[in-house]
């Protein structure tokens, strides 16, 4: 933002809307199957926005371990809780049938499996998402290396985009072919070509248009908002709907239904934040000094903490299939076994909010117990 101005949450926002999704999409509530159509792409699309360029433009293994190093800490940390709370799970019912207890091996092999991105353990589930935003990353990186060195043998800088734009077709073509033929890798590697594009939108949008909504009034938005969301449910009346792990992705209307999911975002992200009221209030509070409004300042601390609900949020599920359980239903003989929520569906709101707000907790709860370790070590 320009000097004096005060500083935009709009990407926190955009991202805290993503992962709300992601956790909304997996109550089972009727209607989540629309957020299927674009939710991942929202993160491939933010992670290629701010791509530094001029720090990881000739040095992608570097940009892919600064990636690594930021994700793997908590990545580890919330399997290692998972397989500690595994027996815990197995003994209420709380894990699928044929779950077993844990004996030494097995809970040392899921520790050990974490530490390279498997996903031992079934509340981490979610995490499937983590090595193929890395891949992803890294295979982006490196199509924005290969451009500038081809340009600079050419000796022609302004050619960079265009062989952005020619390997970001190459990958539309890979990733395409390996679905069709139904190619299966470690760690979903095959899909790094299909999600490539998204990256290589988010380059290009900052690059050429980064304050195209700044632009636009609110009525026209707001229009926008709306018609976006009607061709939405039209995918879904005709049976288009996405699952990229199980790489069902309805060829290219994969690619218009996350343009269109990132569009939408962006609208009604930029929508909240143009909403102020309650502004001093906000002023006071550290976490949301920047925002707006309370609403806008509480969805752009989920975008910020968005790793933590995205790791933590099915088992926020099932503790509070255990809470309605004991307190609401008083049944101790009913069955809390379905993935990844017997109850989410009726109770969506419910879930919605503490699968969001706990993990966030946790999330503010780790950083401050991380600053007084390094607080104390320096001191």
């Amino acid at each position: 933002m320009a000097e004096g101005r005060q500083r935009s949450l709009l990407w926190d926002i955009f991202k805290g809307f993503g992962i709300i999704f992601i956790v909304f999409g997996h109550t089972g509530k009727v209607g989540g199957a629309i957020v299927y159509l674009f939710h991942l792409a929202l993160f491939f699309f933010v992670t290629g926005y701010f791509f530094n360029e001029d720090k990881y433009g000739d040095r992608p293994f570097v940009y892919f371990g600064h990636r690594v190093a930021g994700a793997w800490p908590r990545y580890v940390l919330y399997c290692l809780f998972f397989a500690v709370t595994h027996n815990y799970a197995v003994v209420h019912g709380l894990m699928t049938e044929g779950s077993v207890i844990y004996e030494t091996p097995q809970f040392v092999n899921s520790v050990i499996g974490s530490m390279v991105f498997e996903r031992p353990e079934l509340y981490s589930g979610p995490m499937w998402f983590v090595p193929l935003w890395l891949l992803g990353a890294v295979l982006f990186a490196g199509v924005v290396h290969v451009s500038r060195n081809l340009a600079e043998l050419l000796t022609r800088p302004r050619v960079k985009t265009a062989f952005i734009i020619i390997l970001t077709v190459a990958s539309i073509v890979v990733g395409q072919y390996v679905v069709n033929e139904g190619i299966n890798v470690l760690y979903h590697m095959e899909l790094a070509f299909v999600i490539e594009p998204f990256f290589a939108l988010g380059y290009f949008v900052r690059r050429y248009i980064p304050d195209f909504h700044e632009k636009l009034p609110v009525p026209l938005m707001v229009v926008l908002a709306a018609v976006i969301f009607y061709i939405f449910n039209l995918f879904i009346e005709a049976g288009i709907w996405f699952d990229l792990a199980s790489q069902l992705i309805f060829g290219m209307w994969f690619y218009v239904g996350g343009i269109l999911g990132i569009i939408f975002t962006i609208l009604i992200s930029g929508l909240l934040e143009k909403i102020r009221f309650f502004g001093e209030v906000m002023k006071k509070i550290p976490l949301m000094k920047n925002a707006t409004n309370p609403l806008a300042g509480l969805v752009a601390l989920a975008g910020r903490y968005s790793f933590d609900i995205m790791a933590f949020h099915i088992f926020i599920f099932k503790m509070t299939d255990m809470m309605l359980r004991k307190f609401y239903y008083r049944d101790p003989g009913m069955s809390l076994s379905a993935y990844p929520s017997p109850l989410s569906n009726e109770w969506w709101v419910l879930y919605l909010f503490v699968a969001v707000l706990i993990p966030l907790v946790v999330g503010l709860a780790i950083d401050k117990i991380k600053s007084v370790v390094k607080y104390g070590l320096k001191h």
